[in-house]
């Protein structure tokens, strides 16, 4: 079982902090406004930074992190391990260095050897909690899920507003049918999460989970948040739909399976959705 990509998530707020706060002589771009090259270009200003203070002073875990994170994000997994070797090997009582190391090792499909580095870093800080809930997504992917609900459950016991763990733990849940649970939990990773696109993907998966609950109405509003969170993106347009038919709101999927085919009409399904409100408003005539 490989790492999901969606799971990159714990370190894309590390990686900001780290081009925000790095003094490098060139302007950062915002978040929101920067290009690709130009993020690059900053994230180069900081690589060539750290480099350079990490060569002078090889304690310095926080430029440590900085390289670790940005070769992270872009993928090349094979220097991030190599990186964060080298950290761990300057700095063997760092909690952040054992983490670290745990992290690229599971991006390296190594997760048996993350998982000892991971308790490393645990027995440094036990209530590290970035580490616990790195260490339940290695148990995930070896498939031990009662050891990853216990350390995502000591997780939440030490922080709990850690949106992560509430998405690790409810996909957990899901998987073993407890849905009103995992519901609880994805509300409250949502709850959590900025008021942004990027939480398309979380209050996607509260709707999907609040359905299987039969809470239609609370989906709904999780639903019409996801069409202001991305609103070209079409599947919660559609998934609208879908849920006003399942609560019986028969009127209300007409409108939305027919607002859905006009928004997306070059969407492949805008056809099928067509014929899903003629189905609606003329039952009758709807072949058996």
């Amino acid at each position: 079982m490989l790492r999901p990509a969606s799971l990159l998530l714990l370190f894309i707020s590390t990686t900001a902090a780290c081009l925000a706060q790095a003094s490098v002589g060139t302007a950062t771009p915002s978040a929101s406004g920067s290009s690709p090259d130009s993020l690059r270009a900053a994230q180069d200003s900081v690589l060539a930074r750290a480099m350079a203070i990490v060569a002078a002073d090889s304690s310095a875990t926080d430029e440590f992190e900085r390289m670790v994170v940005i070769y992270k994000e872009r993928r090349r997994f094979a220097i991030q391990l190599e990186t964060a070797m080298a950290m761990v090997s300057s700095n063997p009582r760092s909690a952040l260095a054992h983490l670290l190391y745990g992290d690229a090792l599971l991006d390296n499909d190594q997760p048996e050897r993350a998982l000892g580095e991971l308790h490393a870093a645990l027995v440094i800080q036990p209530t590290y909690v970035r580490a616990r809930v790195i260490l339940a997504e290695t148990y995930e992917i070896l498939q031990k899920g009662d050891s990853a609900l216990v350390h995502l459950d000591t997780a939440l016991r030490h922080n709990p507003r850690h949106a992560q763990a509430y998405m690790q733990r409810a996909k957990l849940l899901t998987r073993r049918g407890r849905m009103s649970e995992a519901a609880s939990d994805y509300r409250m990773a949502c709850e959590l999460l900025p008021d942004a696109p990027s939480s398309y993907g979380p209050w996607m998966k509260l709707a999907d989970a609040l359905v299987a609950t039969y809470a239609f109405d609370e989906a709904i509003d999780a639903l019409t948040y996801c069409t202001r969170l991305q609103p070209s993106t079409p599947d919660a347009w559609l998934r609208l739909a879908e849920v006003h038919e399942k609560a019986g709101r028969i009127e209300r999927a007409i409108a939305a399976y027919n607002d859905f085919a006009r928004r997306f009409a070059a969407d492949e399904r805008a056809l099928d959705a067509e014929r899903a409100a003629l189905r609606l408003r003329y039952p009758a005539a709807t072949p058996r």
